[in-house]
This record gives C-alpha cells, structure tokens and sequence, in this order.
C-alpha cells in the first residue's frame, strides 16, 4: 500500500514540476533503480540471516510501488494515446 501511494506521488509531483518531460522514462528508472536496490538489500538479507516475514514486506513494496507507477502514468495520459506512444 505505502509503495502504491510513493509511487502515484512521485508520478504527479514530476508531471507537475517537469512539464514537456518525458514521464514515461522518468517512472521507468525511478521504478528499476528502485527495484534493484530492494532486490540488492534483500538477497544480502537473505544470505545473513535466511528468508523471514520482512522479506516478503520487501517484495510487496515493490509490487507495490510499480502499481502506482504505472497506474498514475496510464491515468496521465491522454485518452487517445497511451503513454507508450504506441495505439
């Protein structure tokens, strides 16, 4: 839940700050740069002290935070074109 809402957030905070900017690329790297430091901390987790209950925290955030990424752009975009570029 709180990754969904960051994401959405962040998605409305960068269209209103950054206008005319691609908002596609900007949820993109936001969203892998995130994953792949959770991924990073998690397995480290993993090896030190095996799998437990905020590993799984961890991956729903994840989830989490790509759904409202994603759902904040597609919601952004005009109705005759989605934020791809492709119809």
């Amino acid at each position: 839940m709180h990754g969904g809402i960051a994401g959405a957030i962040a998605v409305l905070i960068t269209s209103t700050i950054c206008k005319g900017a691609n908002i596609e690329i900007a949820v993109y790297s936001t969203g892998t740069l995130f994953t792949g430091v959770v991924l990073f901390a998690l397995i480290m987790s993993i090896v030190a002290f095996g799998v437990r209950s905020s590993d799984v925290e961890a991956v729903v955030q994840v989830i989490g935070l790509w759904i409202g990424l994603v759902s904040t752009l597609f919601s952004l975009a005009p109705s005759n074109e989605s934020p791809t570029g492709t119809t």
